[in-house]
């Protein structure tokens, strides 16, 4: 059953004007860091800067809100291992073909939002259902009356084609409802799963409300910041180059400026001179600069990879790890919450694949995310193995599969086949070598 008149609620609540206020700044604010990700923040930008001026210079585009969002989120840079009762997931995993990329969408909004939902919905008929984890970011949330931080119900637009939406879609633990915008019901339904099956994934949990949280606001004050001042830059450039052309003296009629044309005036007196703008650029850069540093410094970045200073230098592998030791440590909390957003998307996938498939998913659902390569010199890498099988944790065939993980994929028993290449191997070049002393006059006396 549907809780009792909460989707009534949810019509009446979208009327209330202190609703439309408050969650309209709430919404407002996360729709402009979508834009900005996305790159369209010359929608917000370009409204600081004069409409006759914006239309003489070429619009800036740095993304800046992109390219730190996809740099701090790495939990899913390679996808994790997940096992059930200590067996590979298939079961699971086999139903939901785009989990991975999935999730490091769900990694990359949350870390810009802090807060976003997932469903996992199912799709398709016969052979082809399967589970898509759909990602919501637009919606409103019903709450435990006793809880203010527990969800129990959910609100969102559907997309249509026209790309505004005509419908919203209400959900809870017993079922949904979908009605226009003028609260009117097109279709409901119970869909048995007995709980809400959305999941909210935090990267800060909220301290009095569940809407106690805030999008990346320093991040999309920034990337505005940068782009009004380059779009300033280059207007300083381009006024400089061509000087503001002036007349005094003369009424005008007789007056042709122009590359190609030569100006005359009948009157003695008269002038024609150019001015221009101070060279503002050092100065304009100067601030773009800092402000790139400051952000990097919030974001725990170095800051030459927010500038682009620098350029390419060689560094070892050890140097860089210790250089990204803050977003590294960063990494350590983004992996629990990871863990917390697949424990939680698996116990929703639980009832909804008994309904869906008639497939009972096991309790023992772990996830084992892989630690981020540090790139290394070939010696490093070297030295790094060779201590490894020292030490007991790898075998040369597990190096050889890291090394080459294309060439025993097909094989039943990877480690097997890796070990008994390089055995096969070894013996070859015994031979090889024996051969070599033979004709060179090895131990025994060579042909030679």
């Amino acid at each position: 059953m549907l809780f009792p008149n909460l989707a009534e609620q949810a019509v009446e609540r979208a009327k209330s004007d202190y609703y439309r206020q408050v969650m309209g700044r709430i919404r407002k604010g996360r729709a402009l860091a979508v834009q900005y990700y996305n790159g369209q923040g010359y929608r917000d930008y370009e409204k600081k800067i004069d409409k006759d001026l914006r239309e003489q210079i070429p619009r800036s585009n740095n993304n800046l809100v992109k390219r730190i969002i996809e740099r701090v989120s790495q939990v899913y840079t390679i996808p994790p291992v997940r096992t059930i009762d200590g067996e590979p997931a298939d079961k699971y995993t086999d139903k939901i073909p785009d989990m991975n990329t999935e999730m490091q969408n769900v990694e990359r909004y949350g870390n810009l939002l802090n807060l976003v939902a997932v469903k996992p919905t199912a799709y398709g008929e016969g052979a082809d259902k399967h589970i898509e984890l759909d990602l919501i970011i637009d919606f409103d949330v019903f709450v435990d009356p006793d809880d203010p931080l527990k969800a129990i119900a959910i609100v969102y637009p559907l997309p249509s084609e026209e790309g505004k939406p005509e419908h919203m879609m209400y959900i809870d633990a017993g079922g949904w409802v979908k009605y226009d915008l003028n609260g009117k019901v097109v279709k409901k339904e119970e869909h048995n799963y007995g709980l809400l099956p959305v999941y909210f994934h935090y990267t800060e949990k909220p301290m009095s409300d569940f809407w106690d949280v805030d999008y990346a606001r320093d991040l999309v004050d920034s990337c505005r910041t940068v782009n009004v001042l380059s779009m300033d830059r280059t207007a300083n450039v381009r006024f400089q180059s061509y000087g503001y052309v002036y007349a005094s003296g003369t009424d005008g009629d007789d007056l042709q400026v122009g590359q190609n044309k030569v100006t005359t005036f009948r009157d003695p007196q008269a002038k024609l001179d150019i001015v221009t703008p101070p060279d503002t650029q050092d100065s304009t850069s100067t601030t773009i600069n800092n402000e790139y540093k400051a952000i990097a410094r919030n974001w725990h970045l170095p800051e030459d990879f927010v500038t682009g200073e620098g350029g390419v230098q060689a560094e070892s592998g050890v140097a860089r790890k210790l250089r990204s030791q803050e977003l590294n440590d960063d990494r350590k909390g983004d992996l629990e919450r990871c863990r917390k957003l697949e424990d939680g998307v698996y116990i929703i996938c639980q009832s909804v694949y008994k309904i869906e498939f008639n497939i009972a998913l096991a309790d023992g659902y772990a996830v084992d995310f892989r630690e981020n390569e540090i790139s290394e010199s070939e010696d490093e890498r070297r030295l790094r193995e060779e201590w490894e099988v020292d030490k007991g944790f790898k075998t040369w065939a597990h190096i050889l599969i890291e090394r080459n993980p294309d060439k025993f994929a097909d094989e039943a028993d990877p480690v097997a086949a890796a070990q008994e290449f390089i055995n096969e191997n070894k013996r070859r070049i015994k031979e090889r070598g024996n051969l070599v002393d033979e004709i060179l006059g090895g131990d025994n006396g060579g042909l030679l």
